[in-house]
């Protein structure tokens, strides 16, 4: 059994600043491009986020998708919309999903030559040197309800700069839908069937959402830091070799049979 340090928890302040839709979203594509000197494309979600992907890729039912045995629904229900799924490499799939699980970089088999989308969702980067891991990957997601604790929010790493024109475009064409689906999630519990059904194909955020994101983006440095003392601890008082030199995870997972915290 796995014990874990929970994810950071929803961060509500005063949201009552003004500014556009614009403003908002270049504040905070700029925050992470500063920080990585790389193309960043803010999302509603992770999982829109692998939506985002897939849908730029042209992928369809007749391409199959690598996705690891033992995810989560959310991502077969994504993964699922565009494509056929499978667990099996022989099968040659078309695009492969690659989980770093809380922070811990997962090897693609080096014979493989097709995509591969870097699933990044609690990994806090610590250089612009932690980005794809794979040699044949051009996408890496983040979620930022994952590493800032904000209610909803996404950013599509990439090296292809098209990809980032296609978001901007997909945005324009969302308003009423978006407005929905933001109200799903600031209402929780009521609306999380609904809003889990429908987030794979959305790409705009609201005003609100926006706001919550951006009053809380120095939470970024201030959740690196806390793991990274956390690390140094755990570092002190076991006998574990935790690889932080690029990036880390949102959350520390130790395997209870080993090491007893109570």
């Amino acid at each position: 059994m796995m014990y874990d340090y929970q994810w950071p928890s929803g961060l509500f302040r005063n949201l009552s600043s003004g500014g556009s839709e614009k403003f908002y979203i270049e504040k905070i594509e700029n925050f992470f491009q500063e920080k990585y000197n790389i193309s960043t494309s803010l999302i509603p979600s992770g999982r829109s986020a692998i939506g985002a992907v897939l849908s730029y890729l042209n992928i369809n039912r007749s391409d199959l998708a690598f996705v690891p045995k033992w995810s989560s629904h959310c991502i077969y229900n994504t993964v699922g919309a565009y494509s056929s799924i499978t667990e099996n490499f022989l099968s040659n799939p078309t695009i492969v999903l690659s989980v770093h699980k809380w922070g811990q970089v997962n090897t693609i088999p080096t014979e493989y030559d097709g995509v591969v989308l870097e699933d990044s969702v609690d990994s806090i980067h610590l250089s612009e040197k932690a980005f794809f891991p794979s040699s044949k990957s051009a996408f890496e997601l983040i979620s930022l309800p994952k590493i800032l604790g904000v209610i909803t929010g996404g950013l599509v790493v990439s090296k292809d700069e098209n990809f980032h024109n296609y978001v901007i475009e997909k945005r324009s064409e969302q308003n009423a839908f978006t407005d929905y689906q933001s109200r799903l999630k600031w209402r929780k519990k009521e609306g999380f069937a609904s809003w889990h059904s429908l987030e794979f194909n959305n790409y705009r955020l609201s005003i609100k959402d926006l706001k919550n994101i951006h009053v809380n983006l120095n939470n970024f440095n201030l959740n690196r830091d806390k793991i990274l003392t956390r690390i140094n601890v755990v570092r002190d008082k076991f006998d574990i070799s935790l690889n932080s030199e690029y990036r880390v995870g949102s959350v520390l997972a130790f395997d209870e049979s080993l090491y007893q915290f109570r």
